[in-house]
């Protein structure tokens, strides 16, 4: 009996401390982030803990010190660059975040709050200009209104999350309302926050509207859908959809116009496994128009299949890796290095293949054009000399390109092109169609058996 109290004592007493020693696996990986950060442009302005028994808080306040060296980390991960304006008024940025997550080992989902506190320097000129919008600003993210909320599963590396809804009009000292709107933003997927193997993006609504007097600017998007799989900087797939695009202006100084678009599809994706890299892109959409005082155009069923294959794959990763560099901070010497490395990847040739670029109904100022396709494939032979010849002569690498083309044109379409134009005579017509075999081959240009001098 005595033995089996015992047990129960140290049993109860190990259980007890559990809360005490803490959950170790949360906070090193914590640690580990926080030490990452410091080494790329990131200090921490400010901490404090707020934990219980249970439960452990914190709060910490993050200073964007270098945004130079924070964006070079971010490329890392990234083919896709910020633009320099958006560098200056990141620079200086602070920004909270709230941390919690459970004392007890093995439950590793840690909460995470994250939302600006103070803007860059930078914008003190928005200060001096307009006071009272710049204290609205100030008191919208003192209230936590832009908030990314991040629930992440350590062991499993999954995540999900949102962001805040937004639902606020900013008033300027010139009369202008400005009305954001962010609806329903939600993601969830696996892997490092940072560079996500894969993530899933839902968004119902992101609105911009401004009214100043008679005036009035909307910029809608609707029903956001996004998915991606990223293996590496230069191996990766995403897709997305958008179910509708507006962009209305009224009684601005008589340039009225209005730009709706429905049912948008995009794919992209890079492939640098094999020795070659694959490049693809894809994209579907629905219905296109626009409107503007006398002027307007319209289309149907847009799309196009694009993919660029058989590039060395050494010097892609070397194209992507010094791109980034020249973004981030252009020299002489990297521009010098990136252009070199964009004439040795064509020297190693490559493959262009168009498997689709169309449209249907096509309508410009209430005429009917009809439809269009067409079709393309492409071959830039391998040539070590290109470098060579092209300081020689520019017009060099259309010795090594052969191309074969397909073009449909509706009859509207061909009798709207100036009658100097040789496609004019060149055309074979199919009911109501011209169509268009086009050659390219050794430097000569031909259309339907015919050259082009």
């Amino acid at each position: 009996m005595k033995k089996i109290l015992a047990a129960a004592i140290i049993i109860v007493a190990i259980v007890l401390a559990l809360p005490i020693v803490g959950n170790k696996s949360v906070q090193n990986v914590l640690d580990t982030k926080i030490n990452e950060f410091k080494t790329h442009g990131i200090s921490i302005k400010e901490s404090t803990d707020n934990s219980s028994y249970f439960t452990t808080k914190k709060h910490y306040e993050f200073l964007l010190e270098d945004t130079q060296k924070f964006l070079e980390y971010l490329n890392q991960y990234s083919t896709q660059q910020i633009p320099p304006y958006v560098k200056s008024v990141l620079d200086g940025v602070v920004v909270g975040a709230d941390v919690e997550y459970s004392n007890m080992p093995y439950f590793s989902t840690i909460k995470v709050d994250i939302y600006p506190v103070s803007f860059s320097d930078k914008l003190d000129g928005l200060k001096k200009a307009d006071k009272a919008l710049y204290d609205d600003l100030q008191k919208f993210i003192a209230d936590k209104a832009l908030t990314y909320h991040i629930e992440h599963h350590i062991a499993s590396k999954k995540f999900s999350g949102y962001v805040k809804d937004i639902d606020k009009t900013f008033q300027t000292n010139d009369g202008i309302a400005l009305h954001v709107t962010l609806d329903n933003i939600k993601f969830h997927g696996q892997g490092e926050l940072i560079a996500p193997e894969k993530s899933e993006v839902n968004i119902d609504k992101i609105a911009l509207k401004m009214n100043k007097n008679k005036e009035n600017i909307l910029i809608a998007l609707t029903g956001l859908h996004s998915t991606s799989h990223f293996a590496s900087v230069g191996t990766y797939a995403t897709t997305m959809g958008l179910d509708n695009v507006k962009f209305i202006s009224k009684g601005s100084y008589n340039n009225d116009f209005m730009l709706n678009i429905d049912a948008i599809q995009t794919e992209f994706s890079s492939d640098t496994t094999q020795q070659q890299a694959q490049l693809f892109t894809k994209a579907t959409m629905k219905k296109f128009d626009f409107t503007a005082q006398n002027e307007s155009a319209s289309l149907e069923d847009f799309s196009y299949d694009i993919a660029l294959t058989k590039l060395d794959n050494t010097l892609y990763l070397k194209l992507i890796d010094l791109a980034n560099k020249v973004n981030a901070n252009p020299t002489l010497q990297t521009q010098q290095e990136l252009q070199q490395t964009i004439v040795a990847l064509f020297s190693k040739g490559m493959h262009l293949k168009v498997g689709n670029f169309s449209f249907a109904n096509l309508k410009v100022a209430k005429q009917a054009y009809g439809d269009m396709k067409f079709n393309a494939d492409a071959t830039l032979q391998e040539d070590a000399q290109l470098f060579q010849k092209l300081q020689a002569d520019p017009n060099a690498a259309a010795q090594d390109l052969n191309v074969k083309a397909h073009l449909e044109l509706s009859k509207t379409m061909l009798d709207n092109i100036p009658n100097m134009s040789p496609l004019r005579s060149l055309a074979k017509m199919q009911n109501d169609t011209a169509l268009f075999d086009i050659t390219f081959d050794n430097a000569q240009l031909s259309v339907n058996g015919k050259p082009i001098h």
